[in-house]
């Protein structure tokens, strides 16, 4: 080797493990930078700017989109450790402008929830969505799907929720008006 300049087959060398450098790093994860001609060393015998590959080359490390695949449906995340799941209506989802107040009072086969929708009786506002979800009316406000029904019965006077949503298993003679419920507010 002369003093100062590299000659040809070192040049190449050094290019070489710039390479395998790079490779490396862009493996275990230190991607993300660019070597240009300004960054790399000067490899070339002479002053002019270097021109091998290595002095060009560009690596980007990318990750994958981690969108799930069309057609899968997202669930909700499970309840925290030491917690139960809250009680929900079989076969019926809420309108997301409405909620429910409490987990529901179990009572024999049914079930009570307090529920709350904006302005309105319930029993008009959950008609749309009851029958969208394939319940069919018994009544103004008791709904049947399979073996079960719904009932709404809507709340005057009370303040914190607006009704109540009521689900019990069909009786043999078909859908039946469910008790009053509590007049706790």
């Amino acid at each position: 080797m002369t003093s100062g300049r590299q000659t040809p087959a070192i040049a190449v060398l050094t290019a070489v493990a710039l390479l395998l450098i790079i490779g490396v790093a862009a493996a275990v994860g230190l991607g993300g930078f660019r070597l240009t001609s300004a960054s790399a060393p000067n490899l070339s015998p002479s002053a002019a700017p270097v021109r091998s590959p290595a002095a060009t080359f560009a690596a980007t490390v990318t990750t994958p989109p981690t969108t799930p695949p069309t057609g899968t449906v997202a669930t909700p995340p499970p309840p925290p450790p030491g917690t139960a799941a809250a009680r929900r209506p079989q076969g019926y989802v809420l309108p997301g402008e409405c909620q429910y107040v409490d987990n529901g009072t179990v009572d024999g086969s049914a079930t009570t929830w307090k529920i709350s929708c904006p302005q309105g009786l319930p029993s008009n506002y959950l008609r749309p969505s009851l029958e969208a979800q394939g319940w069919i009316s018994c009544s103004a406000k008791v709904w049947r799907k399979d073996a079960l029904q719904i009932a709404i019965t809507d709340a005057v006077n009370v303040s914190g929720f607006s009704g109540w949503l009521d689900q019990r298993s069909l009786s043999g003679s078909g859908c039946v008006q469910p008790p009053p419920p509590p007049n706790t507010p």
